[in-house]
């Protein structure tokens, strides 16, 4: 795989940027915290579905939606994609993946998908965990290269289990642990079934007997139910004239009663009624004693309405008098306070005159510091301008050797791709001619095959072929013949079809090799492009000259800087305490004014203080008055309640009398309406027999009893019948399904024998398939170690609980002996074995792998992991120049307040 291109919109602190990669080493360089780990792990967030922080938090500060777009050539059809994924702060938004040369159409949309086509074109196990490869062996986070290898076994295997997917075995028999129970559960609901089926059966006999023994009950009983319907027909008519008798009677009785129960209620409703009236009248009297004491109790309670008013009027003079008491306190301390401050501004009057010179010396210093700074600005700029043209002139020199380098490379790939031409042009002409060739000989056969066919059918004495003579060797010699010359053109054809293939395949490999390096030579620069990069040093030596000249001419800024600094410290700050008195000298006008205004408002109020006191004194004898009000008013208070408690009551004696009067009027009513009722009772009572009527009640309930009894057991045998008929036939499709049953428990056996021996093989293969992948790892790891320390003396190895040492002559040492340059190379062999081993993933990531190393140990490091052989791309992140010598491509980062930018053509 070969990634060409990182877009990133909102992406952590990158606002919007396109990266550049190429083959080889990829050099992601700049300060500490300016971005460089984000364009890794936005490749991480794109192709392995890897993230180390929440989407919230790989959203740039500010923005509603981010996207990562990754442009690669796949390593399954060596054809160009665009993976995309954008997203918010809760979700991703849109996955996908665009094949770029069939005009950017969706080939995978949705994670699933999306998943499912990496797994494949980067070539990895279908039940890879995406994201641990990439954590633990393709962009291997910062800082935790060699933190594995330091912890116990038990968080080894955590970490390393998941990537070489040694528990698929495990894992796999434990699922099948789940259908072996199935099956087993499956055999034993069978076996259930079976038994519950043969017990069934052995009441089928029984249940034939009783359904014949119950079809002739049934046929007994409907005779004898006909009977007993007859005879009760004729008692219920007989019966029918005396329920209506006794009806009539029961309704006279009810009658009666209840217009005995009206006249009692109408006799209780009258002495009620009388009793409310009585409670009346008592209250009239009681109202008409009570009615002085009431009138005098209002009269008191108006006299006290009105000096309550006069009360609240005293009391609004008194708050007014206290404020204004207030008032004239608050103006004479005021008064106080505006004499110190006038004394103030004439002691500041007085020390302006003495200033006034100092204040214009440090005025005149700080034109002169300022000038001075401001040169020495333009010095810094000079310099920093300076330092930059240096800085664009190397990376211009290092451009244009990586374009000659380049164009060397374009012009051998030229060559490489005029030959790769030709050869497929002989291709398609070999293609072609078999092509040829072999209709050539299909369409030879139908002929002889037609020869065959005539020379076999005919009997006369000439050749059907060529009309000459033809005996019988003749015609055997001419079908053996034919027959030859067909099974030599069925060879041809098979030959040329061969052929055929041959070509398609040779074309096919031929045009993708082609393909390839024309997408190669598209990225290598040209002679146009070499001879802009010269013209573009000259023009930054031009630049960087230019810089330094100015820069010189601007010496010597901060000595004057110096200088000035120091004359301003000993002056101190006079202008300050100037403008200080001057601000102070500037309030007289404005505080004598106010003093005279104070001096008005005090005798103003001392005015009012004087109205309000002879305006007091009229309310002198109110609290007086007050208190004999009161008295006045409580004497009369049991009067006046005494009226008020019977005045509702006294109201409604005229009410209660006539109420008295309509009630003595119903209770005669009701009685006369008693008395009808009782003579109608008993004309009803005269025309009934009792006895006879209980007699037919008797013979009824007998018949119905005996017609019910017949008709329940009719119903229950027929119930009985019918349930019995169901279940014999049940039984018989019982004993159809018995055998059915027994034919699926043989089958689910032979199954469950099986999925128990694959389980069996499966738990025993994983400790096996363990060890020798582990084998294989330790092996490649302990050859990319020597790669990289450039020393083959010494082995690595890796064990099964994945504790990393290393022997050299015998002596072993463990991981923790080991120094901090030799614990990262064998840290990163490791990685880098598991992932060749696990995947076929040819990239790797190195974010800051020298990190915390001294000088001679980065170096050296650096060195060692540009040595890695068998991958066609490395990227790798560093906050100095440390690869910057030996990559291929060299991007820089830097960081301002818009965010994290490149620096160069492609950032801006």
């Amino acid at each position: 795989m070969l990634i060409t291109r990182l877009e990133l919109e909102d992406w952590k602190s990158y606002r919007r940027a396109t990266i550049p990669f190429r083959e080889g080493t990829n050099a992601i360089v700049g300060p500490n915290g300016t971005g460089k780990s984000s364009i890794i792990e936005a490749i991480g967030f794109a192709l392995f579905g890897y993230r180390s922080a929440s989407l919230a938090q790989c959203l740039r500060e500010g923005a509603e939606s981010g996207r990562v777009v990754v442009t690669l050539i796949s390593s399954f059809d060596e054809r160009e994609y665009e993976v995309e994924r954008g997203f918010t702060s809760k979700t991703t938004t849109r996955y996908r993946v665009l094949d770029t040369d069939m005009g950017r159409i969706a080939v995978a949309e949705g994670n699933e998908d999306v998943q499912a086509w990496l797994r494949q074109h980067l070539r990895v196990a279908p039940t890879a965990a995406l994201d641990a490869l990439f954590e633990n062996a393709v962009g291997v986070p910062q800082g935790t290269y060699t933190a594995p290898f330091q912890q116990p076994p038990a968080a080894r295997k955590a970490i390393f289990n998941p990537l070489l997917q040694v528990e698929e075995y495990a894992t796999a028999a434990d699922r099948l642990l789940d259908s072996q129970r199935l099956l087993s559960e499956r055999i034993t609901g069978l076996n259930e079934e079976m038994a519950r089926a043969e017990g069934l059966l052995a009441r089928l006999p029984a249940l034939e007997a009783e359904a014949e023994e119950l079809g002739g009950d049934l046929e007994g009983l409907a005779e004898r139910v006909t009977g007993l319907e007859g005879d009760l027909e004729a008692v219920s008519a007989a019966l029918a004239g005396l329920d209506a008798a006794e009806q009539r009677a029961r309704e006279a009785h009810t009658r009666s009663e209840r217009a005995r129960a009206e006249a009692h209620t109408q006799a209780r409703l009258l002495e009620a009624g009388r009793l409310a009236l009585r409670e009346a009248e008592d209250a009239a009297e009681r109202l008409r004693q009570s009615a002085d004491g009431h009138r005098a109790y209002q009269e008191a309670e108006r006299v006290l309405q009105r000096l309550e008013t006069r009360r609240t009027e005293r009391d609004e003079l008194v708050a007014q008098g206290q404020a204004l008491q207030a008032e004239l306190a608050r103006l004479s301390e005021r008064r106080s306070l505006l004499d110190r401050s006038l004394e103030q501004v004439a002691a500041s009057a007085e020390r302006l005159a003495a200033l006034a010179p100092l204040a214009a010396r440090q005025a005149e210093l700080e034109a002169a510091l300022q000038a001075a700074t401001a040169r020495a600005q333009q010095a810094e700029l000079a310099a920093a301008q300076r330092l930059a043209a240096e800085q664009e002139v190397a990376s211009a020199e290092r451009d244009l050797h990586d374009g000659e380098v380049g164009l060397g490379r374009a012009q051998e790939a030229t060559r490489r791709l005029a030959s790769l031409r030709e050869r497929l042009e002989r291709t398609i002409e070999r293609g072609q001619q078999a092509n040829v060739e072999r209709a050539a000989a299909e369409a030879e056969i139908p002929r002889l095959q037609e020869q065959v066919a005539a020379l076999t059918a005919t009997t006369s004495a000439r050749c059907p072929v060529c009309e000459s003579d033809l005996s019988a060797a003749r015609r055997q010699e001419l079908l053996e013949r034919n027959h030859l010359e067909i099974a030599a053109l069925q060879e041809r054809i098979r030959a040329l079809s061969e052929q055929r293939e041959a070509a398609r395949h040779e074309y096919v490999s031929l045009n993708g090799q082609a393909q390839r390096a024309e997408a190669a030579l598209r990225n290598l620069p040209g002679e146009a492009e070499v001879a802009r990069l010269r013209d573009v040093l000259a023009a930054r030596r031009a630049r960087a000259a230019e810089a330094a000249v100015q820069a010189a001419a601007l010496q010597g800024a901060d000595d004057e800087i110096a200088a000035i600094g120091e004359q301003l410290r000993t002056l101190g700050d006079p202008r300050r305490e100037y403008q200080r008195h001057e601000d102070r000298a500037a309030q007289r006008a404005g505080l004598e004014e106010e003093q005279a205004a104070l001096r008005t408002r005090q005798s103003a109020a001392e005015e009012r203080r004087a109205a309000l006191e002879e305006a007091l004194s009229a309310f002198a004898a109110l609290d007086e008055d007050l208190r004999a009000a009161r008295a006045a008013r409580a004497r009369h208070e049991e009067a006046h309640g005494l009226y008020l408690a019977n005045r509702q009551l006294a109201g409604q004696t005229d009410g209660r009398r006539a109420h008295v009067t309509s009630l003595e009027e119903s209770l005669a009513a009701c009685r006369a309406a008693a008395a009808a009722a009782v003579e109608e009772q008993a004309a009803a009572l005269a025309a009934y027999d009792a006895a006879e009527h209980a007699r037919l009640r008797g013979e009824a309930s007998r018949l119905l009893a005996e017609l019910a009894s017949a008709r329940t057991e009719q119903e229950q045998k027929a119930v009985r019948h019918r349930a019995v008929s169901e279940e014999v036939a049940g039984l018989r499709g019982v004993s159809e399904r018995l055998d059915g049953l027994r034919a699926a428990h043989a089958e689910q056996g032979n199954l469950l024998e099986v999925v128990r021996l694959v389980r069996e093989l499966l738990r025993q293969a994983g400790p096996y398939v363990t060890q020798r992948l582990v084998r294989y790892i330790s092996r490649e790891a302990s050859r990319l170690y020597g790669d990289i320390m450039d020393d083959h003396a010494g082995q690595l190895n890796w064990s099964d609980d994945y504790e990393v040492t290393f022997e050299v002559r015998g002596r072993q040492r463990a991981f923790r002996q080991m120094s901090g340059g030799e614990q990262m190379a064998a840290a990163l062999a490791v990685r880098l074995a598991a992932l060749r081993e696990t995947s076929a993933i040819d990239i790797a990531l190195f974010d800051e792998p020298t990190a915390h190393l001294d000088t001679e140990r980065r170096d050296s490091l650096a060195d060692s992991i540009l040595q890695v052989k068998g991958f066609s791309q490395l990227f790798v992140i560093s906050h100095d120049d440390t690869f910057e010598r030996s990559a291929q491509n060299f991007i820089r980062i830097t960081k301002d307040e818009q965010g994290s930018r490149l620096v160069g053509p492609e950032g801006g």
